[in-house]
């Protein structure tokens, strides 16, 4: 719903847009595929470090 209320106001950029599509879409299948081979505390770990690290990001922005 807000994807398309963005859209009718005007506020999308589509080359972000597409490129962000196709980045995730790209990361999708690569995670997929090393998934397997990673161990659950690694992965798990990396998880928890990747979103404390955009959390910092933002918090930081924010200042």
């Amino acid at each position: 719903m807000g994807a398309f209320i963005f859209y009718q106001n005007g506020f999308v950029n589509w080359t972000y847009s597409i490129t962000m599509a196709n980045a995730s879409a790209i990361g999708i299948q690569i995670g997929l595929k090393v998934l397997p081979y990673i161990p659950f505390k690694v992965a798990k770990t990396l998880l928890v470090t990747i979103i404390f690290l955009l959390i910092g990001e933002v918090l930081l922005k924010t200042i």
